[in-house]
């Protein structure tokens, strides 16, 4: 599949290579539909927040139209390209659409860069970045770490921890934990505030075996994820399993009383979530009797 996406990449490229440019006035047509499918998708991405699906997938289909207008207009623009791909992942699932597109994106950003560009320059550590997350949800998370490791070590490259978590999270999904526990690590320290990457590395963490430092990942998460600051951005549906996982990481390490703590805490705050209802039968088990309709108004 790959080389099929790379054979039509280079029938596009040579295609354009053959063909005139575009002029000022498709220029400014497509940077016009591009930048209408930028305010598109803060309304897609608002729609999301509010758990409106039906109205999240219309402003995305909006959304694609104004960018497959804007290629149209200027194919050669990168960040277009880009755009156009995480639409067609994010929006569609479309793998191999978004990947062709992303594919462009890097091309194009090579062919177009100054001749005294410095290196880092000639490059598109975003839409590496990208590419890489796509091919890992494809199933494919072998083919996606040279894209990883473009990204995070492009020094122009404004948010490398997202490559290294990423990176780490394609590394334990092909088996390598030890390797996915230093770029996991490298992430948090770069970024703290990067929730997702103690979860995955708790995860990576409980995979080797290392109860204790699995612990101690999930107690960071939630010291710093759970705050007033951050809770409201990182939402329950991150927070309240790392509290199950917390209280089954201590039931293994033998501190009843700490799990139970943990369990009573999720599932009183997060009754609706499906981790608050498990950890509800977890209290029952262990002798706690706590029953759903006592906590539906916990907070």
């Amino acid at each position: 599949m790959r080389l099929v996406r790379q054979s039509l990449l280079l029938a596009v490229l040579l295609a354009s290579s053959c063909a005139h440019g575009p002029d000022e006035k498709d220029i400014a047509a497509g940077r016009g539909h591009y930048e209408a499918a930028i305010a598109i998708l803060h309304e897609a991405q608002k729609a999301e927040a509010q758990n409106d699906g039906p109205a999240r997938d219309a402003k995305y289909r909006e959304a694609l139209q104004e960018l497959i207008n804007a290629e149209k207009r200027n194919p050669d623009d990168a960040p277009m390209q880009l755009l156009l791909g995480q639409v067609y992942f994010l929006g569609f699932r479309r793998h191999d659409d978004a990947a062709l597109h992303l594919e462009k994106a890097i091309a194009l950003k090579t062919k177009l860069a100054p001749p005294d560009a410095a290196p880092a320059e000639r490059e598109y550590p975003e839409a590496e970045q990208t590419l890489g997350v796509v091919l890992v949800d494809k199933g494919q998370p072998e083919l996606a770490l040279p894209h990883f490791e473009k990204a995070r070590t492009n020094l122009l490259y404004a948010t490398p921890y997202f490559a290294e978590q990423e990176l780490g999270t394609a590394l334990f999904k092909l088996g390598r934990h030890d390797e996915a526990v230093q770029h996991l690590t490298l992430a948090i320290q770069q970024q703290p505030d990067l929730c997702g990457a103690y979860t995955r590395l708790a995860e990576v963490e409980e995979a080797r075996g290392k109860d204790d430092r699995g612990q101690k990942v999930l107690e960071d998460f939630l010291a710093r994820c759970d705050s007033d600051r951050l809770r409201s951005v990182v939402g329950e549906r991150l927070i309240a399993p790392a509290w199950f996982k917390l209280g089954e990481t201590r039931l293994r390490r033998a501190d009843k009383d700490g799990a139970i703590d943990a369990f009573r805490t999720c599932a009183t705050r997060f009754p609706g979530e499906a981790a608050g209802q498990e950890c509800v039968r977890r209290l029952e088990i262990l002798g706690v009797g706590l029953r759903l309709d006592e906590i539906s108004t916990g907070g």
